[in-house]
């Protein structure tokens, strides 16, 4: 990664990242995230370790990918496509939700954290894109595959990438179906699917950013799209930290 996307800070800053179910894909999370930001400590939170209590002290959080969310949550019945349900994450991640608002602090949401933090705020899922009559999103044996996304214009995600439209990978069988009242979409996959959202309204909000596609797995390190939204919540925790 070039060195112009690393920044320093004075405070060794603490980053609240929920874990995957899998200690392989936890290291990509570490990686991204020491890349852009090397001297922050990562503090692993689950619901396995019922560690919720070390979120007191963490600047910023990042909810990550994993299983599908208990389409109960949404007021529907689980059919025979959802996959890796697990409850407890579910109930932790929504704790762990409600305490980072009241603390304002800075909220990144890769793939399930974006369909989690939905559901949470009201909204629902397709519980399989496929069955919905989208194309497949997702290769393979669980492998990434790539798709065009057109971002809305006027958005946080158009300030942040500075582009209307680009490339990103993707690995996810469910998707966004109806979006949480509080939030807005701000990029769509070239199919029609929500890609990324945020906040409707913004005013004494702290910064939220969900997206459907893995930063972490891109390995084009200048894609606007893996880089910049990794860097943007950096400077939202480090605008927290300095108020």
């Amino acid at each position: 990664m070039e060195e112009n996307i690393i920044f320093e800070s004075e405070y060794a800053m603490r980053i609240a990242v929920l874990h995957t179910g899998r200690d392989d894909k936890q290291k990509l999370y570490s990686e991204w995230l020491h890349l852009l930001q090397p001297d922050a400590e990562l503090v692993t939170l689950s619901a396995e370790k019922k560690n919720e209590s070390e979120l007191a002290t963490c600047d910023g959080i990042v909810f990550t990918g994993g299983g599908d969310v208990n389409p109960k949550l949404y007021g529907e019945a689980p059919t025979e496509y959802v996959q890796g349900i697990d409850e407890q994450r579910d109930l932790f991640e929504c704790m762990l939700l409600e305490k980072s608002l009241l603390r304002q602090l800075p909220v990144l949401g890769i793939c399930r954290g974006l369909q989690a933090i939905n559901v949470f705020f009201g909204g629902s899922l397709y519980q399989d894109v496929e069955q919905q009559g989208f194309k497949k999103h997702s290769g393979a044996s669980g492998k990434d595959l790539r798709h065009g996304i057109d971002v809305v214009p006027h958005t946080t995600l158009a300030h942040i990438v500075g582009v209307t439209h680009g490339n990103v990978n993707s690995c996810h069988h469910q998707a966004i179906n109806n979006v949480a009242e509080v939030l807005t979409v701000s990029g769509y996959s070239e199919d029609g699917l929500v890609e990324s959202l945020e906040w409707k309204e913004k005013t004494s909000k702290q910064f939220l950013l969900l997206a459907q596609w893995h930063p972490e797995r891109m390995n084009d390190v200048d894609n606007p799209f893996a880089v910049l939204i990794g860097r943007a919540f950096f400077d939202a925790v480090q605008l927290k930290i300095t108020k």
